[in-house]
């Protein structure tokens, strides 16, 4: 079990448990929050834990009292299981490969990764195994964000943390892959299926690897299949409201929710469930005034959304497809000019004047210009208020993401037909 002096934990930080990986883990955007955040992490035996130390350490830079290294093996239940230490130890597994993709590689970091000799077993080793649920039992922080790199066992470790899942757990960083890379494992549709039925919404994969044959050009494979990716899901905030907490309970576990969500870039809803909060938990809310971070970052960024809400909001048009988009163009030559419109007149004497290959060269004309201005105008637009916050808490690739997202908003022509 978890060894509690090994590094303080208290319920006002985030904690994140990550599982697997060997020899490190990939960087999670919630670090940016620093030492509001705790990170457990797991990995299979004592030998991958003191790599994981040498590794984890260096590599970012933090002391022991914002993580801690557990050596347990992880799995759906207790059990004793066979693991195998493979010739890349990074794909060490308790799943076998799958020899039906013998055939393939991944181009990994920019070169030829050979799946069936990575995932070649060097040793076995017995190991026991535990699920979350069991781990967690005994603790009294739980954890917030659960992060998996764990070579095929992913689904198990999901239908072990059950428990957690219904409760403390606010989002799921996943590896995921779309073939059985592994005989047995469960694939991205089953933990789609499973996190959905959980509570949970999907918001997208990220670092997606495709799967090439083995005897074919580096540089004529095309696009492949895909292979693997890491993929998101955040929980719905409505699963916390009505969990058998109290309300000053229910504001942390939102406040953390909505700090994850701005870390992964889900700005609308992070502001829907600060908007919930400050609605509804008024007065549980000004009693939470310890000092975090992530506190902080969410307070001054409802403030400032909600601004830009009250001021831009009720201008916005919302469009829809129109039932007029869909009906039968009429072929007949004699109909009437006057049944068009003014602006549908306007168009109609345009295009009949100007030939189709010249309105051709004029719109691949507009876009030599517009793309310039465009580049232009994210270069020397300072950013927003929204913007401003994200920066100064330290979420610089959001703040970088939205500033472009205004920008491509401003630029792109709207197509949709108004309500």
């Amino acid at each position: 079990m978890i060894n509690q002096n090994q590094a303080p934990l208290t319920a006002k930080r985030i904690h994140v448990c990550h599982i697997g990986g060997r020899f490190g883990w990939s960087d999670n955007p919630i670090g940016c929050l620093e030492k509001d955040v705790f990170f457990t992490l797991f990995d299979a035996d004592e030998e991958s834990i003191k790599d994981d130390n040498l590794h984890f350490g260096s590599s970012h830079n933090i002391n022991n009292s914002r993580y801690r290294f557990i050596a347990q093996c992880v799995s759906g239940k207790k059990e004793t299981r066979y693991f195998n230490i493979t010739y890349d130890p990074a794909t060490s597994s308790l799943f076998n490969f799958n020899p039906n993709l013998k055939d393939f590689i991944t181009n990994s970091g920019g070169f030829n990764y050979d799946l069936k000799r990575a995932t070649q077993t060097i040793t076995k080793k017995k190991v026991e195994c535990l699920s979350l649920d069991i781990i967690f039992s005994k603790e009294a922080f739980l954890p917030d964000l659960l992060s998996l790199d764990v070579e095929g066992a992913e689904y198990e470790v999901l239908t072990g943390s059950n428990k957690l899942l219904s409760s403390s757990i606010l989002g799921v960083r996943t590896e995921v892959v779309f073939v059985e890379f592994r005989k047995g494992q469960k694939t991205f549709t089953d933990i789609f299926s499973y996190l959905i039925k959980k509570g949970f919404f999907y918001a997208g994969i990220e670092n997606g690897y495709s799967m090439h044959y083995a005897s074919s050009l580096d540089y004529a494979r095309g696009i492949g299949f895909p292979f693997a990716s890491d993929a998101f899901f955040i929980k719905d905030y409505k699963k916390i409201i009505i969990l058998n907490i109290t309300d000053s309970e229910k504001v942390i576990s939102l406040m953390k929710l909505a700090a994850i969500g701005l870390c992964f870039n889900l700005l609308d809803y992070s502001y829907q469930i600060l908007h919930y909060i400050h609605s509804h938990y008024k007065t549980e809310l000004y009693k939470t005034n310890f000092n975090a971070k992530y506190i902080g970052l969410c307070i001054n960024y409802y403030k400032e959304y909600h601004q830009e809400m009250n001021k831009n909001y009720p201008l916005q048009k919302y469009y829809a497809l129109n039932e007029e988009m869909w009906a039968p163009k009429v072929t007949n030559n004699t109909t009437s000019p006057k049944k068009i419109n003014g602006k549908r007149m306007l168009i109609v004497i345009v295009r009949k004047f100007i030939k189709k290959s010249y309105r051709k060269q004029i719109w691949r004309l507009f876009k030599k210009i517009i793309i310039p201005l465009r580049k232009i105008h994210l270069k020397i637009m300072p950013m927003n208020n929204i913007e401003k916050i994200l920066f100064d808490y330290g979420l610089k690739e959001q703040a970088k993401l939205q500033k472009l997202s205004r920008n491509k908003f401003l630029f792109e022509p709207k197509k949709l037909v108004k309500i």
